[in-house]
């Protein structure tokens, strides 16, 4: 990073939101404080008293000369380096510390990223081909369905969907099928997204229990051949 001779926009304006007073002002004054610094700084003078300047403190116009002194100094002993920590925008960015845990989350992508990313894997798709089949083969191949049963291309498309069994139903602590609604205090009324184990006394959110033991479903299948856990067994896969 070379040494600049002149101050930008952004740089006074980043610098003088650092002072207690400049926050006081209102826009027309602020703008012209800004507007005489950089001219005062970016022609080597002193700071032009406007106008709009003489209701300003007089202890807060030496703070503002003093700092236009100071720039004008860095530039003329080659020190002034405004831009080394900032982007071609002027805002500031910082470096940062070594991650030590990163932690998985889902994100959508949008078109133009799926298609990199399908480069990005090395799978081969004409510019012409790219039809459900393509993606469906894409997304085996990438994703490794195979894990989860889907050996083939062909398993992939024509399997029926099923939903998760008694996921709603089966404790996610203790894996009982005695969850039942909470019933509200002298009401007969009952709370059906509210439920409590009868077995080991857990009071579940209807759609969190479900939504643990769909993950739980999930991992078992990924190791178990497809195979479904045994409390969530539909009676057909017996």
């Amino acid at each position: 990073m070379k040494p600049q001779d002149k101050a930008s926009n952004n740089y006074v304006h980043r610098k003088l939101q650092l002072l207690s007073f400049v926050k006081k002002l209102n826009t027309s004054k602020y703008r012209s404080v800004k507007e005489n610094t950089l001219t005062a700084i970016n022609s080597n003078k002193i700071l032009e008293i406007a106008s709009k300047l003489k209701n300003i403190d007089k202890e807060d116009i030496d703070i503002i000369q003093t700092f236009i002194k100071t720039v004008q100094a860095r530039m003329q002993d080659k020190t002034f380096m405004p831009l080394k920590y900032t982007d071609p925008r002027g805002s500031r960015y910082f470096s940062l510390l070594p991650l030590y845990k990163i932690d998985s989350k889902s994100i959508q992508i949008d078109a133009q990223s799926f298609w990199k990313l399908a480069e990005q894997c090395d799978i081969k798709i004409k510019p012409g081909q790219k039809n459900d089949n393509d993606l469906t083969l894409w997304c085996l191949n990438v994703f490794d369905f195979s894990k989860i049963g889907y050996k083939t291309l062909e398993s992939l498309t024509s399997c029926s969907k099923k939903f998760a069994y008694l996921t709603s139903q089966i404790c996610n602590k203790c894996k009982s099928k005695q969850l039942n609604n909470i019933s509200i205090t002298g009401s007969k009324r009952r709370v059906h997204f509210v439920l409590k184990c009868e077995s080991c006394g857990t009071v579940w959110n209807r759609d969190v229990n479900s939504a643990l033991n769909i993950y739980d479903i999930f991992v078992y299948k990924s190791k178990h051949d497809n195979e479904s856990p045994l409390p969530f067994k539909r009676p057909s896969e017996d």
